[in-house]
């Protein structure tokens, strides 16, 4: 199990006392539908148990910019993005999604049993918010399209401890999520299957050289 997912060392999210300790309500999302948005009100945190969803801002202009994106054992909620919001965000489902919201006042605070499992998961979700940003400004902090390819694909095969990898983003979300004209990331992306650095075919990636 990653240890960037909240369902760290919790391999069975419903064998923790889940739905005592944290009331969690889970639901089936469809797919463009808004999981959280201006409305959330409550403050819910969402785990993702599968599908994919995006975290977006819209802008002044009316463009939709990807700031991180949800895969199973990802953890989301507006309690995560600033209080001061210059634009809209909200989380979309990119897919068909299966999620559980909880309260993040119930989060935080630890049930009656102070439970091992229940300081595992605020454990693991301060450890998988921090890690999946710190990730994304990592590769924005990139001069160029090349060097934000890599250092993406870097993540990707550590993370999933292989050089073989299905990319989780369309190309298109892609050039969105490292903020590149997608013209310019397709010619970076042919140089580096030209230089033998990369075998790529769609969304299939193939590291054919330690980078």
């Amino acid at each position: 199990m990653d240890e960037y997912s909240v369902f760290y060392k919790l391999p069975e999210l419903d064998n923790i006392g889940f739905s005592q300790c944290f009331c969690g309500e889970k639901k089936l999302i469809k797919k463009k539908e808004i999981i959280l948005g201006e409305n959330n009100i409550r403050g819910l945190v969402g785990i993702m148990h599968s599908g994919l969803a995006f975290l977006q801002s819209i802008s002044t202009s009316g463009e939709a910019n990807i700031l991180n994106y949800y895969e199973k054992g990802d953890l989301f909620g507006n309690v995560f993005v600033p209080a001061y919001n210059v634009n809209y965000y909200s989380v979309v489902a990119k897919t068909d999604c299966e999620i559980t919201l909880i309260d993040h006042d119930r989060l935080m605070n630890t049930c009656e049993k102070s439970c091992e499992s229940h300081r595992q998961l605020i454990n693991n979700m301060v450890i998988n918010n921090a890690g999946k940003s710190l990730v994304h400004i990592d590769i924005l902090s990139q001069r160029t399209i090349r060097e934000k390819l890599i250092t993406y694909f870097k993540y990707l095969s550590v993370s999933r401890n292989t050089n073989e990898f299905q990319l989780p983003l369309s190309l298109s979300d892609l050039s969105n999520y490292i903020s590149a004209d997608r013209s310019a990331m397709m010619r970076e992306l042919r140089k580096l299957n030209d230089e033998s650095i990369i075998s790529s075919r769609s969304n299939k990636i193939t590291l054919l050289k330690e980078l």
